[in-house]
């Protein structure tokens, strides 16, 4: 696990180390290369182009844990990443647009769950149950706003948000972690 942790950390080193040499004041959106849905627990996550709730020096993103989509109608799809730690959701609110990417990571030692409201039934998203995570296929599964199960420390979930609205989320083990993505 030691090991897997410190690839993540080289990879995320490298994609801030990309990100900070292309000179952009907002970060150039990638196509995700996923279909609707989930990458499944696990996936990597810090390819070039990802966007977090940290703001970057000389951008528009003032420090107020909002982040902003980044992509214009006819570009490639932005990703974001919202980290999970023993505090909640860092960023916890995020305005993306269709097509866009979030992954969360699990900076924490204990596990987290990250689902759809409302808790317990995840039913907010269209097409989320989290009955649908225990007797779904795996192409159901895809298309929810569920992680399906709680994340390991360092391990990450993504999700392509295809669907308008302002989607509420929380930690189906500490409901009280909670967080809210726009979808534009």
């Amino acid at each position: 696990m030691k090991k897997g942790l410190l690839i993540l950390s080289l990879v995320l080193l490298a994609s801030v180390l990309v990100y900070g040499a292309s000179g952009c004041s907002k970060q150039s959106a990638q196509s995700t290369g996923l279909g609707a849905g989930s990458a499944g627990p696990g996936a990597g996550s810090t390819e070039q182009g990802e966007q977090s709730g940290m703001p970057v020096p000389g951008s528009d993103v003032k420090d107020t844990g909002v982040v902003s989509g980044g992509n214009d109608a006819g570009t490639s799809s932005a990703k974001y990443t919202i980290e999970i730690t023993s505090a909640g959701f860092s960023p916890n609110t995020l305005k993306v647009k269709i097509g866009d990417s979030v992954t969360f990571i699990n900076k924490d030692s204990a596990k987290h769950w990250p689902a759809s409201d409302v808790h317990p039934t995840h039913t907010l998203y269209p097409g989320t149950n989290i009955g649908t995570c225990f007797s779904g296929t795996e192409a159901e599964k895809a298309k929810m706003f569920d992680s399906c199960r709680a994340l390991e420390q360092g391990e990450s979930w993504s999700f392509t948000f295809n669907e308008k609205g302002k989607w509420g989320y929380h930690d189906h083990r500490a409901e009280t972690l909670v967080g809210t993505i726009e979808v534009a």
